[in-house]
């Protein structure tokens, strides 16, 4: 269950996009529609470098009517010279400590017509990035349509 809900994840991540890859333009997008939600139970906060989203804050709102934000989660973004995504960092807050602690990453690989998705998760005892523990394929065809290659 666990695998699909990432595949499900990474899948509509990349439908998403304007492109058929995540570009800074996609990233920047979504933000913004996230952020112009008024009754979800986040709120989002970035830091931007050259018209690039690098940072982005997810804040739940809690107490009375939502009128308190709580540290959730941050996503730091790489992009290449195509402003193409290389990189998502996923990190999560933690209470007790009152620090971000990384949890994953996503690697984004381009070829001429295709792009694979690797999702490794943080191992803090080694301070190190695992192996991968997904890996999907998307075939770009001429219509410019996406198909999943394998997973």
């Amino acid at each position: 269950m666990k695998r699909f809900i990432h595949l499900l994840i990474i899948s509509m991540m990349t439908l998403i996009a304007n492109a058929q890859v995540i570009t800074a333009n996609s990233i920047l997008e979504n933000y913004q529609n996230a952020a112009q939600n008024e009754n979800s139970e986040f709120c989002y906060n970035v830091e931007m470098s050259d018209g690039r989203i690098t940072t982005q804050y997810v804040y739940r709102k809690v107490g009375d009517n939502g009128t308190e934000l709580r540290p959730s989660i941050q996503y730091q973004y790489e992009y290449d010279s195509a402003d193409r995504l290389l990189s998502r960092t996923k990190l999560r807050w933690d209470n007790v400590s009152k620090k971000w602690q990384t949890d994953s990453r996503l690697d984004y690989n381009y070829t001429a017509d295709s792009f694979t998705v690797e999702t490794r998760k943080w191992n803090d005892g080694k301070r190190q990035y695992g192996q991968a523990i997904n890996k999907v394929t998307y075939q770009i065809l001429p219509n410019k349509s996406l198909a999943l290659a394998n997973n």
